[in-house]
């Protein structure tokens, strides 16, 4: 009797032990729309449709490893210890089955989950910016955060874009953008902000370094003037000259 007491005892106990948590990641692979395909890789845990060829896959995998590489080379580290769970998806289409929203990539850096659509390497390197600039720096405003990932994925390209909104009469005054306030999702097109920011990022970069993006990454758009030695508005200017666009800001 007191064994059988015993063991009714152990199994309600089991019974009644708190369950670990379900890792985040695990929504996406078991969603019962995707049918997944998964490969352990030296930094990630890659994931992409069942029937996309496998030589196909294999050269995106080493396409993620190097593009993690140069992030990581731009934030003047080698080792990088979080595994990432990367999920590719056939389209846009597809993407917002999985997330709820149409785009070409997606990320949740906290989480060390990045997404994107195939054939768009762009949004490989913008959400992988956002995972190790956010796990080595910590949180930030999303506009810092939006400009170095939009500068990062087309280097060569912002400035020349920025200057075609300028003289469209398409670009946004900075202190609308550049505030704790402001959220990616508001108002602005992206075709906008990608690269109005990304080119104000790589100013700040290329005039300050990558030590006074740091800084003003942790301190916030408040931090500016103690940080940079000067007001927004002022570097507005300076960063028109230096880009080819006109001489004033708003």
């Amino acid at each position: 009797m007191k064994l059988n007491l015993c063991l009714l005892f152990c199994a309600a106990a089991a019974w009644t032990q708190p369950q670990p948590p379900r890792p985040p990641w695990r929504q996406y692979l078991d969603n019962p729309n995707f049918q997944w395909k998964c490969s352990h890789l030296a930094h990630f845990e890659f994931c992409h449709p069942g029937e996309l060829p496998p030589s196909q896959a294999a050269g995106i995998a080493a396409d993620a490893e190097r593009t993690l590489a140069a992030e990581l080379h731009l934030a003047g580290v080698r080792d990088y210890s979080p595994r990432i769970h990367l999920f590719l998806v056939e389209s846009y289409r597809r993407l917002q089955q999985l997330l709820g929203y149409y785009a070409a990539g997606g990320s949740k850096p906290t989480e060390h989950i990045v997404f994107f659509v195939l054939g768009h390497p762009e949004a490989l390197t913008h959400e992988l910016n956002h995972e190790v600039m956010t796990h080595l720096w910590g949180l930030s405003e999303p506009w810092i955060a939006e400009g170095l990932a939009a500068y990062v994925s087309d280097p060569g390209q912002v400035d020349g874009q920025f200057c075609q909104l300028l003289a469209s009469g398409k670009a946004v005054p900075l202190n609308r953008l550049v505030n704790p306030a402001w959220d990616p999702s508001m108002a602005f097109p992206s075709t906008v902000i990608y690269p109005e920011l990304g080119s104000f990022v790589k100013y700040l970069k290329e005039t300050y370094g990558m030590d006074g993006l740091r800084r003003v990454w942790r301190g916030g758009s408040a931090s500016i003037p103690r940080v940079l030695g000067k007001p927004l508005g002022d570097l507005e200017r300076e960063w028109r000259r230096s880009s080819g666009g006109l001489s004033g800001g708003r």
